[in-house]
This record gives C-alpha cells, structure tokens and sequence, in this order.
C-alpha cells in the first residue's frame, strides 16, 4: 500500500470540524485546548489545510512518475528531476508527432545523432548541449 493512500486515509478520517470550529481539536484529550487562543486554533487549522495540500502534490507527483518512462532499476525521482523528465519527453513526443517517419525510426535517428529537431536539447537529458538542427 501507497504512503499516500494511508496518508489519504488518515486525511480523510481526521475531524474537519477544525475547518468549521477553531475550538475544535484533532483528538478528544486535546478538546478545548485551544479555546480561549485563536492564534493556535488558526495555526492548527493552517497545519491542516498545508498538510492536505502537500499531500495533493505529492500524490500528483507520484502519478506523474508512473507516466515519465524511466529504467526500472532507477531511484524514485525527485520532484525536480520527474519534472524535468516529463518536460523532455513532452518535447520528444511533439517531436515524433510532426516528423515525417515513423515514432521508432525517429528516436533511433536522434538518438544516432542523425537527426535533431528543434527541441532535442530541450529532451537531451544527458547534460551536453547540442545545437539543434532542423529536421
């Protein structure tokens, strides 16, 4: 199981009358420890609300990786890292959309360095810089 989906578990379990009353508290001993301190009841709420947001991009993150291809014996991406990838490959495939031979063909010839769109340093993740040249 996902960290995420327990994550989303717990999430969803929590009390939202933290949203709805700024007296409320997450658990039963802690009731009440915030009346009297709107400071600390907004904070909590604030925690709260912060909590679910990373817990939304983390979440979009992770089904972002399952579509930017990678090798199987990698380490998880980092945020950056899934981004950078999924931008390269975005390029790469307008790339095969607009190119005149078949997506297989395309990739071997850029990867041959035969070939070179107008975006191939844009999905050169290799870290060298090499100027394009129109297909």
């Amino acid at each position: 199981m996902s960290i995420y989906v327990v994550a989303h578990t717990y999430l969803d379990s929590i009390n939202t009358a933290a949203f709805e009353d700024p007296n409320e508290c997450l658990s039963a001993g802690r009731r009440g420890s915030y009346i009297g301190d709107p400071y600390k009841s907004q904070r909590h709420a604030a925690n709260i609300r912060e909590r679910r947001r990373m817990l939304s991009i983390n979440t979009a993150f992770e089904e972002l990786r399952l579509h930017v291809p990678t090798f199987p014996f990698e380490k998880r991406l980092s945020k950056i890292d899934t981004l950078r990838l999924a931008i390269a490959y975005i390029a790469l495939l307008r790339e095969v959309l607009v190119s005149e031979l078949d997506p297989l063909t395309h990739i071997e010839k850029c990867l041959k360095g035969e070939l070179r769109g107008r975006h191939a340093d844009v999905w050169n993740t290799s870290g060298e810089k090499v100027p394009p040249i129109m297909c």
